[in-house]
C-alpha cells in the first residue's frame, strides 16, 4: 500500500468513525427527545386524571351535601307529619272519650220540651237516623254522682252478703257456692 493509499484508507476510517459517531449521537439525541416527549405526555396525562379525580371528590362531596340536607328536609317534614298525626290521634281519642262518657238522650224525648236545657247540641248516633240530645253538664253530673252512690251502695251490700254467708257457713247451717263477683 501506498502512502497515499494508507492516508485515504485512514481518512476513510476516521470518517466512518465520525459517521457512527454522528449516528449513534444524533439516536441518542432523538431517542431522548421521544423520551423527553413521552414523559410530557405522561406528565400531562396524570395531571389531567388527577384534575379528574379531585373534580370527581368535589362532585361526590357536594351530592353527598345535597343528600344530607334532603334527608334533612325529610326528617323535618316526617316529623311534623307525624306530630301532626300524633295531635289528630290525641284529638279523635278525646272526643272518643268524651262522647264515650256523655249522657245522651234520644231528640224525641226532648222535642216537646220548651226549657234551656233541652235545647243542648244535637247529633247523629252510632245507630243510623237516631238524633241524641246532650245532657247539661249539671245534670250528667249529678247522674254519674246517683250511679258512683248505687255502686257504693252494692258494694257494701255485697260485704254484708258475704259476711252473712260467711257467718252462715261457720256455724255450719249449710254449704253455698261464693256470689258472683261481677
Amino acid at each position: 500500500m501506498t502512502p497515499g493509499q494508507i492516508k485515504l484508507a485512514v481518512c476513510g476510517a476516521v470518517l466512518v468513525v465520525l459517521l457512527a459517531g454522528v449516528g449513534i449521537g444524533g439516536y441518542h439525541v432523538g431517542a431522548n427527545g421521544v423520551q423527553a416527549e413521552w414523559d410530557r405526555d405522561k406528565l400531562e396525562q396524570s395531571q389531567a386524571q388527577e384534575r379528574a379525580v379531585l373534580a370527581a371528590i368535589a362532585a361526590n362531596d357536594a351530592a353527598h351535601a345535597a343528600d344530607i340536607e334532603s334527608t334533612k328536609a325529610t326528617l323535618a317534614q316526617y316529623k311534623e307529619s307525624l306530630y301532626a298525626a300524633n295531635e289528630r290521634i290525641a284529638a279523635d281519642r278525646a272526643d272518643a272519650e268524651r262522647d264515650r262518657l256523655r249522657i245522651a238522650i234520644p231528640a224525641r224525648v226532648c222535642a216537646a220540651s220548651a226549657t234551656g236545657e233541652a235545647a243542648s247540641p244535637r247529633r247523629a248516633d252510632a245507630i243510623p237516623g237516631v238524633e241524641t240530645v246532650e245532657l247539661p253538664e249539671a245534670t250528667e253530673r249529678r247522674l254519674r254522682d246517683l250511679a258512683e252512690s248505687a255502686d257504693r251502695e252494692v258494694a257494701g251490700l255485697r260485704a254484708q252478703v258475704l259476711g252473712l254467708q260467711g257467718w252462715i257457713r261457720s256455724h255450719g247451717f249449710y254449704e253455698v257456692g261464693p256470689l258472683p263477683t261481677d
